[in-house]
This record gives structure tokens, C-alpha cells and sequence, in this order.
């Protein structure tokens, strides 16, 4: 999905997934021949990692 579509489902500005991308917190999406930015599930649910770092998945310990 394109930037403006992407920010409203993850619930933050085009502005924030492009800050994101530039500091290496979320994977750069593909571009298309016009360079407009094309988000899929996983980048998205790493931006919302990144944004959001009390939502990430917990890790259960596997303690025998």
C-alpha cells in the first residue's frame, strides 16, 4: 500500500514511516518507477515495533 494509506493503518504521519525508514528501524519498501514508497504488512508491523515498543511481542522462556 502507498505512504498515506500505510501511515493511516498504523495510525502515524508519512512523515514518522520516512524518519523511521531513514534511521534503519524499519526496512526501506519497495519504490515504483516514479519512486512513490509501497509498504507491506511486515514494514508495517515493524514501524508499529518501532513506534510502539510496549507492543511488541513478548518472548515466552522455555525453561525445562
Amino acid at each position: 500500500m502507498r505512504a498515506k494509506e500505510a501511515a493511516r493503518a498504523v495510525g502515524f504521519s508519512i512523515d514518522s514511516l520516512k524518519r523511521l525508514e531513514e534511521k534503519g528501524l524499519i526496512p526501506a519498501p519497495r519504490r515504483n518507477r516514479a519512486g512513490h514508497r509501497y509498504y507491506d504488512q511486515q514494514i508495517l508491523d515493524a514501524a508499529r515495533a518501532a513506534y510502539f515498543p510496549s507492543e511488541r511481542p513478548k518472548k515466552e522462556d522455555n525453561v525445562a
